[in-house]
């Protein structure tokens, strides 16, 4: 009420008066209301407790508090169990008729500090119902562990006190529909309160918890039961009490732990005692016995940029530390023993080759160049190295050892047969690495698939038939996946007579592996074969039978042309269990010729999905398998039609679209891309932007296809259409009017200066403007 009073000063005295008047009516109306019971807002039917599960309120500086929560009715069918009470995670969304509320805070407001939950910064996970039941006279019981949230600093009395929302069984709290999940919601709040008394720990004590502790981080866990057996709780504990004792003797435990490879980062994150901490990371860090691996370089990193970072800002780890503890540890090096030597090294070379405080584009890139004395050491040890560390630096990390001082070694391994060590041998001595590649590429069993041989010839005159008599030879579906990329790279028609009998032969009891790179070899050299092998193949694909779950996308990806596109709109128009896989093919490389088509086949289906209920049973939770095939095929027509590549879309098509999906839905189909910009292109010029970014990594790297991998470095995108490469983009610009301006958003990687340069040398040569 102050704000209106201060208003009212300033108004009228009569306004004031009877406001005044107003306020003295409604306070003597309440108190006659609450009189006689002043908890009315806490009913008296409800009874809730909060009490130690120990027995005692006492425990000492540094001890776990479990506690209960007991809540029960007087009342039959009133009230509601609490749904997900305590609930402290950040996978799955629980469904209940009513989410309980639930808080403490302790009283006196010093002498502990607040170290625990802080809610999810990002959720994923199924959605799952939870049963509902009502509170009886006989109490449920909900245990909560307080120090997981709260760390006692000083000995003292302290009130705790619960604060809870209770929700009625009533019409207001039912399971809702995602439209009705704001509706009102009736409850009831509930405290209860407990007092404890913390007191000095004995040293007695403390030595035990951390024997008994140590003990159990460094033993073989029991088997987890469930219900968990005596040893798996007894061993949890352990741990536990360990992990809340938080002297400085139990901070330096844990650095040790640490720098054996064990993960006690959040027991050390709790622990006040960060100098006694910091201070024997240091001393680790360069022990010759220690074996530094990336979790603990990371954990030191972390507590020593919390002393340079501002205290307004989020805690973030610094580049300039990473940069001193990397040098620390590499000139410690030679007085480690070879053992630490080399796991040490190789968390020198992680960092930052991964890590979260690498900010692309600053002066500490990602993609900064080694030390030569680095990379030097690299070529010499590389034999030693883990495996996952060889093959990051000949792939994904290559960037950071790019030196004439890795020829030996990439030559060495391109010899042994490491595809990615070709490719870099190519980059650093083009010459012996081509005539390498001409002799691979027509060895009876192939080692390398198109991939990596890389040669300037669209064929190989005279020697492709050679490649026909190989590919005919061979039985292992490896060698079969890779001959079959060299032959759509390199061979043509002429090599037709001599494989078709073998490819009909085979066709049908190859996988799909092998099966993708055979057809877009026949889409290449004989569209007309191809579409009757294709046809053969389609009877018998099924959804997730092909790498990455995809059939027709993936083909396409190789090889596009008519016969492709036909026969994806004829999946979509049969409704096939391949529909919405060809429906994904044509929004990634259908045609132009396919628009009408895609068009009229989103008009068809869309008025099957709402004209048959589906839409509407989807939308509140209780659709069909078939309400959900028609779901999915609808999407992916409506993201074939305003996504796709081969096309634009006119004012006309967008008027179209409206009048179809509705204009709500329709305007947020822009907001994938950017909510202020237009689906529509044209016709006059106009501004666009070009976005681009590194290329996403597949991981696992034993998922890699080697024929669906990217072969350039960034990917692109335009408005709402997505470009996976340079030539692609650069098919995508030509649908824009000429005389549209286009502005770069650039990846923050200095690698792509080369490639921006390429597109406005593109663009101006073709009548556009490019912008910064």
């Amino acid at each position: 009420m102050k704000w209106p009073l201060r208003a009212v000063v300033l108004g009228s005295r009569l306004v004031r008066t009877c406001l005044i008047a107003l306020m003295i009516a409604s306070a003597v109306w309440c108190s006659t209301l609450f009189a006689q019971n002043p908890s009315v807002q806490e009913p008296t039917d409800l009874k809730v407790e909060l009490r130690s599960s120990t027995g005692t309120n006492r425990f000492q500086l540094g001890e776990v508090i479990p506690v209960q929560v007991l809540i029960s009715s007087s009342t039959p069918d009133r009230y509601l169990e609490p749904c997900t009470m305590f609930w402290e995670s950040c996978f799955g969304y629980p469904r209940c008729r009513f989410q309980a509320h639930w808080s403490f805070d302790i009283s006196p407001g010093t002498g502990w500090t607040d170290i625990g939950w802080h809610g999810c910064s990002s959720m994923s996970g199924p959605t799952f119902e939870v049963k509902s039941s009502d509170l009886t006279m006989e109490p449920k019981q909900y245990p909560y562990t307080l120090t997981k949230r709260f760390r006692f600093n000083t000995p003292g009395r302290y009130t705790v006190r619960l604060s809870l929302t209770v929700g009625l069984d009533d019409e207001t709290n039912q399971l809702r529909t995602p439209e009705t999940t704001a509706a009102k919601h009736d409850s009831v709040s509930k405290t209860a309160e407990m007092v404890l008394e913390i007191v000095p720990a004995s040293d007695a004590w403390e030595h035990t918890v951390l024997q008994q502790g140590l003990a159990a981080w460094t033993a073989t866990p029991p088997r987890y039961t469930n219900p968990p057996s005596p040893e798996y709780l007894k061993y949890q504990q352990e741990k536990d009490a360990f992990c809340n004792l938080g002297t400085s003797e139990a901070a330096i435990a844990f650095v040790n732990l640490l720098s054996k490879g064990i993960d006690t980062r959040d027991c050390l994150e709790i622990n006040a005692n960060k100098e006694a901490a910091e201070t024997e990371m240091r001393r680790l860090l360069v022990d010759p016995n220690v074996a530094v691996r990336a979790i603990y370089f990371a954990e030191y990193a972390k507590l020593l940029s919390k002393h340079e970072g501002k205290p307004a800002l989020p805690p973030a780890v610094l580049p300039k530390v990473v940069n001193e503890v990397r040098d620390t540890l590499f000139s410690s090096l030679p007085k480690k023993a070879p053992d630490a030597e080399i796991v040490s090294f190789e968390t020198v070379l992680r960092n930052p080759m991964s890590g979260y405080w690498v900010v692309p584009g600053s002066a500490y890139d990602l993609r900064e160049l080694y030390a030569p004395n680095i990379i030097a050491m690299v070529a010499a040890v590389y034999d030693r190295l883990s495996q996952e560390t060889r093959e990051a630096l000949l792939d994904s990390e290559w960037d950071h050892v790019r030196s004439p001082l890795m020829l030996p070694v990439v030559r060495r391994e391109a010899e042994r047969g490491d595809g990615h060590a070709l490719l870099r041998w190519q980059e650093l001595d083009h010459a012996a690495a081509t005539a390498f590649m001409r002799v691979e590429v027509l060895r009876p069993a192939p080692r390398f698939s198109s991939l990596f041989i890389r040669l300037p010839d669209e064929s190989l005159p005279g020697q492709e038939h050679q490649m026909a008599t190989n590919f005919a030879a061979l039985r292992d579906p490896q060698q079969l996946i890779a001959e079959a990329t060299l032959l759509h790279r390199y061979a043509t028609r002429a090599t037709l007579p001599a494989l078709l009998p073998f490819i009909d032969q085979h066709l049908a009891a190859w996988p799909c592996e092998v099966q993708i790179p055979v057809l877009a070899y026949l889409l290449k050299v004989s569209p007309n074969d191809a579409r009757t092998s294709l046809e053969q193949v389609l009877k018998t694909v099924r959804p997730l039978y092909c790498p990455r779950g995809e059939f027709l996308p993936s083909l396409g990806y190789m090889q596009t042309g008519p016969v492709l596109d036909i026969l994806a709109a004829k999946q979509v128009e049969d409704g096939t269990p391949l529909s919405d896989d060809a429906a994904e093919y044509l929004r990634r490389d259908g045609s132009a010729s396919m628009k009408p088509v895609v068009w009229e086949q989103l008009s068809r289906w869309h008025k099957k999905y709402a004209e048959s209920g589906a839409e509407l049973r989807m939308g509140n939770g209780t659709g069909t398998q078939d309400d959900h095939w028609l779901y999915t095929l609808d999407s992916r027509l409506r993201e074939a039609y305003v996504n796709a590549h081969g096309w634009t879309l006119s004012p006309e098509d967008v008027r179209k679209l409206s009048e179809l999906l509705g204009a709500k839905k329709t305007e947020g189909l822009a907001c994938t891309f950017s909510c202020s910009s237009q689906l529509s292109v044209g016709p006059e010029p106009g501004n666009y932007y070009v976005y681009g970014r590194v290329s996403d990594p597949i991981y696992p790297p034993q998922s890699r296809i080697d024929y669906l991998m990217p072969t350039e470095p960034f990917v692109y995108q335009v408005n709402q259409y997505g470009c996976r490469d340079l030539k692609n983009l650069e098919q995508k610009l030509l649908q824009f009017p000429a005389g549209s301006k286009f502005s770069f958003a650039h990846t923050g990687s200095g690698r792509d200066v080369g490639d921006w340069a390429a597109i406005s040398a593109f663009l101006h040569s073709h009548g556009y403007v490019a912008g910064n």
